[in-house]
């Protein structure tokens, strides 16, 4: 089985923190220009310094075009605001004329789908008194995110440094190798 952690290139963390930055302040620009709507910002969870290559684009536009089938299913209108391809991680800025919880609901339901689709992140977005405001899974009732390996709380596994990235790395790349072969 070939390694997909073997192709694409390597960030540093002030390159993934400055997309982090950049994306916080086009957020806020987006929800101040629309301040009654939501917005969808989905990454996709990828430890390490490899966060993109042609596969995880490929399992990124997946989980992309399943979102936007679901949303077009249930009639939310949504504006394609912002996709990029970067080194640092993918990314999908949507704003949707929906409520926020209902956003979320849709999110986390895709996200808890498969395995693979766990390594989606969709923050649902949204401005409370000016400021951005991000929906919880627990706001909509369901628990908190498991990691991918052990079905612990993902968030005390990632503090702990609980797995090796060598070891996340190695889950994702059984579960994306298995997903390309369904795609041929």
């Amino acid at each position: 089985m070939t390694n997909l952690f073997d192709t694409g290139v390597a960030v540093s963390l002030p390159q993934v923190l400055d997309v982090k930055e950049y994306l916080a302040h086009r957020q806020q620009e987006i929800l101040t220009n629309h301040p009654n709507e939501s917005l969808l910002s989905f990454r996709l969870n990828i430890p390490g310094p490899i966060k993109t290559n042609d596969a995880l684009v490929q399992v990124f536009d997946h989980f992309q075009n399943q979102f936007i089938q679901v949303l077009t299913a249930q009639q939310h209108p949504f504006v394609i605001e912002e996709r990029q391809t970067n080194p640092a991680g993918d990314w999908l800025l949507l704003r949707v004329q929906t409520p926020p919880l209902t956003l979320k609901t849709i999110g986390t339901q895709l996200e808890e789908a498969s395995d693979l689709s766990r390594l989606c992140d969709f923050d649902v977005l949204y401005l409370k008194d000016q400021q951005l405001t991000s929906v919880h899974r627990t706001e909509i009732g369901h628990a908190k995110r498991q990691c991918l390996i052990c079905h612990e709380t993902a968030k005390v596994c990632s503090r702990s440094r609980r797995h090796s990235v060598l070891e996340m790395q190695t889950k994702i790349n059984q579960l994306v190798q298995q997903f390309l072969l369904t795609q041929k």
